[in-house]
């Protein structure tokens, strides 16, 4: 036990304000989780939770239950304006000594502190005094510091986009630490702490610490000095091995400037020989055994570089190995896509497709579209694509989706796709809904009456939070902004919990809302409007049902019976 419960109600005014002000993220959405049951933190493996996505500010009250256990939170470290003040790297190693990497992160003066994640892995973050919006520098300082520095292997950094598209680009969480540290009734005590110095370390004490350990914006500008320093390095290194390799993609260089061990040799010696074959398809296969002998600690034996590499690069043209050992280690995607054999120019597109998460209906959320699950893909690390599980496992179908909902065609075949969906599935994120559909017929009822009191033709007033009027190829439409109804909705349900904005763009679909662009001019020039828009002709019952209420209120008794019996 690291504090008493009475403590927290002591100085829970301070020092909850002062742990949420440094872990400050994403003011319009925060994630709860409930851990599953029959979990065992003395099994070296990933301790599963259900996952709720709550649509509004987390606030203090929210952290004071996740300190007591009651619900634990996890903060998406992007903020609204697409900056961060705090990012994270999330070891994935639950075997790994914290104590031996901590002082590894001491003896390399490193701005991190250590905190055990749930799983028994590690969370590392870094505060920063200010909001820092060069998020791509932070997420590079962090994978610089991670592999280059600490030698880790499995790590995600948070956050895991660099900008926000729209409302429905939430993004991913990172859990807070210090879950449950107060005992609670059951008896449980907190397993998510920092270490410092070799110790376990109270929470009034990490505060302390992470107002010691805050930087400044100096840190990635060190950062981008010592890379380029790092990069002209490894290319004189790369020099020796021959310096007709100098236009490979970074993790080919990095490969070319280490030795290869035996664990990682047949990935590393297939992607050199996909790179090879590229730039030198006549003499590739001879180049690839001289570099088999010149990289590798244990060189991989002729006849099985022969049989298991070369024979099967022969077959088609492969695509690097991005996702495995040893070049995931040495990942620089922003760099490979302005090589001439980077992966802009591999027809594998598999790779721009990342981060796949799962939305459960748990109780009729989806009800009227017939599926009780969607499937969310984000493409090029910006653009998010809704799915049916149907489309996700079709190949042709997932296609069609990417250009419909983002613009944008990949070629891709099934195989590989098969393959990259295969990865997708170890860091799955599931995204339960649990509300009522009395609740959703609540929601629709506020929609309907939104549509029908705030109706106008002026295309201005769309901007003010009325409903636009107008038709398209002789179909009558409505048109709105989702941030004004939004708005509405949260004042009419007062002070219940409602539905979160993934929740809304769920039923959203299933009655037909879909995205619409308008031109209009502005300050004479010409400006696209995006909203949300609806056939008219859903609100024709609504519209129906409204006049039969008016006129069985106006009727006498017996017109009541006979409407009723219509009914």
């Amino acid at each position: 036990m690291l504090v008493y419960d009475e403590e927290i109600n002591n100085c829970k005014d301070t020092l909850i304000k002062k742990f949420l002000s440094f872990f400050d993220g994403y003011e319009k959405a925060f994630f709860t989780f409930q851990r599953k049951e029959n979990n065992n933190n003395f099994i070296q493996e990933k301790v599963e939770t259900n996952n709720f996505l709550v649509a509004e500010p987390l606030n203090e009250k929210n952290v004071l239950g996740h300190f007591r256990g009651i619900k634990g939170i996890a903060v998406i470290p992007l903020k609204n304006n697409n900056s961060v003040k705090f990012a994270c790297i999330d070891v994935d190693d639950y075997t790994i000594d914290l104590y031996a990497l901590e002082e590894r992160i001491i003896n390399n003066e490193l701005p991190l502190l250590l905190c055990r994640s749930k799983s028994g892995g590690a969370h590392l973050f870094i505060f920063f005094k200010e909001e820092r919006r060069d998020v791509e520098s932070v997420v590079k300082l962090l994978d610089h510091y991670a592999k280059d520095i600490l030698g880790l292997k499995k790590y995600e950094i948070f956050p895991k986009q660099k900008c926000r598209v729209n409302d429905n680009d939430i993004g991913s969480g990172i859990n807070l630490p210090y879950f449950r540290f107060a005992e609670t009734v059951s008896g449980n005590t907190c397993d998510e702490y920092c270490i410092n110095n070799g110790k376990v370390v109270p929470l009034n004490k990490f505060i302390e610490l992470c107002e010691a350990i805050s930087v400044d914006s100096k840190i990635t500008k060190d950062l981008i000095v010592s890379e380029n320093r790092m990069m002209q390095e490894m290319k004189n290194r790369m020099m020796f091995v021959n310096p007709e390799y100098h236009d490979a993609p970074p993790c080919i260089i990095q490969i070319f400037t280490n030795r290869i061990d035996s664990g990682e040799r047949n990935n590393a010696l297939f992607s050199v020989g996909v790179y090879l074959k590229k730039k030198f398809p006549d003499d590739w296969s001879s180049r690839l055994s001289t570099l088999n002998q010149l990289l590798c600690v244990k060189p991989l034996d002729e006849q099985s570089l022969e049989n298991n590499i070369i024979k099967t690069l022969n077959k088609k043209d492969y695509f690097y190995k991005c996702n495995d050992l040893p070049l995931k280690l040495y990942c620089n995607k922003a760099a490979c896509k302005k090589c001439k054999f980077g992966i802009f120019n591999v027809q594998d597109n598999s790779n721009i497709i990342s981060n796949l998460v799962c939305m459960k209906n748990t109780a009729g959320v989806f009800k009227g579209s017939n599926n009780s699950i969607y499937w969310f893909l984000t493409i090029k690390d910006i653009y998010k694509v809704k799915l049916t599980t149907q489309q996700l496992n079709n190949v042709s179908m997932l296609k069609q989706c990417i250009q419909e909902q983002v613009g944008v065609n990949i070629n891709l075949k099934k195989e590989e796709w098969e393959a990259r969906l295969n990865e997708l599935f170890v860091d799955l994120e599931t995204v339960e809904v649990g509300d009522s559909y009395s609740e959703k017929e609540v929601f629709l009822s506020i929609f309907n009456e939104y549509l029908l009191k705030k109706s106008s033709p002026s295309i201005e007033a769309i901007m003010k939070g009325k409903v636009l009027e107008y038709e398209e190829m002789g179909v009558k439409k409505l048109g709105f902004k989702f941030d004004k109804f939004y708005e509405y909705y949260r004042d009419r349900i007062k002070t219940k919990e409602g539905f979160d904005s993934l929740t809304i763009f769920a039923i959203f679909s299933s009655i037909g809302v879909k995205e619409a662009r308008m031109p209009f001019i502005c300050d004479n020039e010409e400006v696209i409007l995006t909203f949300l828009s609806i056939d008219r002709k859903y609100l024709e019952k609504e519209i129906l049902l409204r006049e039969k209420i008016k006129k069985f209120d106006e009727d006498d008794s017996s017109t009541k019976k006979m409407l009723l019996n219509n009914f």
